[in-house]
């Protein structure tokens, strides 16, 4: 939750809790995302005006739902806030989403709302969003000044699915919002004049640039619209910074799953065959010889042995014993199969942010579990997990899952099944790959790394495309890089990419009781120049 002061009417949808007439109280929801798939966050403004002589608290439990095909998630994110006499609060609470799921880009209904309870609430359920959503569609935020410009870019788009839109356009102002990437998480497209980026403060700005960092697309436009700018696209981390707005219907309309596209960097990595390796047996058989035993003993041997003619009354003994009995045994068999907490694989990227001493990670990680006698589980505020959209095998009908401060519990992991999840946070580092000389006029680069691990197999692209490579770059050793012709799906000009082992930053941590059989961790990022001593 982030307090804010002054932040008034902002945001795409209001709604009012119903209070009682001597409430003392009011109580207003306002959500900055009217056509939110599900995917990130959805930052929501909680407004109380509290007029009794005392402080007061209320409790929100935040509900957001995904319906398709194989089911459902739902997630709930709890806030409490507590508002002093006389007085007014205005928390910005963020609303955890279910993220793609086992459903893909299928259609599906979404819908989020709210649970209200505290003093003067009459009627506490408040629904924010309800409808059908795609999630093969941009989401185009902009401020009201350039919206008019982004729907005349936008020409008439024919619907797809079940009526969707490819693109949907929100018009918000960002000073409003804290500086918080998460605000923009929902959006694959921020739209800003650049006199409406310069209002905006230095926390704000690197919120963006977090933002963009983690594959979204922003464009800042000189002159109010007008195309313009020397260096009309910029890359940063795997997102984009443009200053041509005659290019964002290009964009969207090649790129219509555009938020996708930093999972597919990661999922290149786990192949179909990688996740059936972690399938669960199902035992059907077994099973059907069990419950045969199970029968013949509970039937025809209890009534003629345990419990004959002249003993019946023992009935009332011999069938509750046999069935605690079965159970126990089943229990036994289970956990002596697939023991407890369970075994996975996890695949990271590392996305070094030059000049800012942060890194984007990325991870795609399959697990496949036994018994699970804890389901919850630290992980930061900040850090986005979603059901992944590789599928899940062991798991049907409906989730609940929960967000709540710096932990995670509900469903995310469930006993004796295979599941996967997406994950991504921005973290603080220090970590960088300098270029110590050379990397000009066909000299070879020699280059330096401050990442706390070996970087194997280490390939970097020089500004005018040559490409080198080294077999291994230890932290703090200046290496001289040797060419080679071979391409990679991927190569970016002054960027490198390597494997390297756990550090701080990678792999992101989640269920304590998975056992992590196989870890790969892939670093890229922009080769910066070396600092001057």
């Amino acid at each position: 939750m982030v307090a804010l002061a002054g932040l008034h009417e902002a945001g795409a949808a209001q709604n009012d809790v119903m209070m009682q007439p001597d409430a003392e109280a009011a109580i207003r929801l306002t959500s900055i995302n009217s056509n939110w798939d599900g995917l990130g966050w959805q930052p929501v403004l909680v407004r109380i005006e509290n007029r009794a002589q005392q402080a007061r608290t209320w409790k929100f439990d935040f509900n957001v739902g995904a319906a398709h095909y194989r089911g459902g998630e739902t997630v709930m994110t709890p806030a409490v806030i507590t508002v002093p006499s006389r007085g007014t609060s205005e928390v910005v609470v963020f609303v955890a989403g279910p993220g793609r799921s086992s459903s893909g880009s299928y259609n599906r209904t979404v819908w989020w709302g709210a649970d209200v309870s505290g003093p003067g609430v009459a009627i506490g359920q408040v629904s924010g969003l309800s409808g059908s959503r795609q999630l093969d569609f941009a989401q185009i935020a902009t401020t009201s000044r350039m919206e008019e410009a982004v729907r005349r870019l936008m020409p008439a788009a024919p619907t797809v699915g079940h009526g969707s839109l490819p693109y949907e356009v929100e018009s918000i102002d960002p000073v409003r919002w804290p500086a918080d990437w998460r605000v923009w998480s929902s959006f694959s497209h921020l739209v800003l004049a650049g006199d409406d980026y310069d209002r905006l403060d230095g926390a704000r700005r690197n919120a963006l640039r977090e933002w963009v960092a983690q594959g979204g697309v922003l464009w800042i436009v000189p002159d109010g619209g007008r195309p313009g700018g020397e260096t009309p696209k910029i890359r940063h981390g795997l997102g984009w910074i443009h200053s041509r707005l005659d290019t964002l219907w290009a964009s969207t309309g090649k790129d219509a799953i555009l938020r996708a596209e930093p999972w597919q960097t990661v999922a290149e990595l786990i192949t179909s065959d990688d996740r059936g390796d972690w399938e669960l047996d199902q035992p059907i058989v077994a099973l059907i010889i069990f419950l045969v035993i199970f029968g013949i003993v509970v039937g025809p041997i209890n009534v003629f042995v345990f419990a004959p003619v002249s003993r019946r009354q023992r009935l009332f003994v011999t069938v509750p014993a046999l069935s605690l009995g079965a159970s126990l045994l089943l229990g036994v068999v289970i956990v002596a199969k697939d023991g407890f907490g369970g075994e996975g694989a996890r695949r990271s990227l590392v996305v070094l942010l030059p000049g800012e001493n942060k890194a984007a990670v990325f991870q795609q990680q399959v697990a496949r579990t036994g018994v699970l006698l804890r389901k919850e589980f630290a992980l930061p505020a900040d850090t986005s997990i979603s059901l992944g959209s590789g599928g899940s095998r062991g798991v049907t009908g409906s989730r609940a899952l929960e967000r709540a401060g710096d932990t995670a519990s509900g469903e995310w992991f469930t006993s004796r099944a295979m599941q996967t999840h997406d994950l991504r946070r921005i973290t603080p580092t220090r970590a960088r790959v300098e270029l110590v000389d050379g990397g000009v006029n066909g000299r070879a680069p020699v280059v330096q790394s401050s990442v706390t691990t070996v970087l194997r197999d280490f390939r970097y692209v020089d500004a005018g495309g040559k490409r080198w490579a080294a077999e291994s770059l230890p932290p703090g050793t200046r290496v001289t890089l040797s060419p080679v012709t071979t391409e990679d799906r991927g190569d970016v000009p002054g960027f490198f990419r390597a494997y390297g082992g756990a550090t701080d930053l990678a792999p992101l941590n989640t269920h304590a009781s998975i056992r992590w059989k196989e870890e790969t961790i892939i670093y890229t990022g922009r080769v910066e120049a070396a600092r001057q001593p």
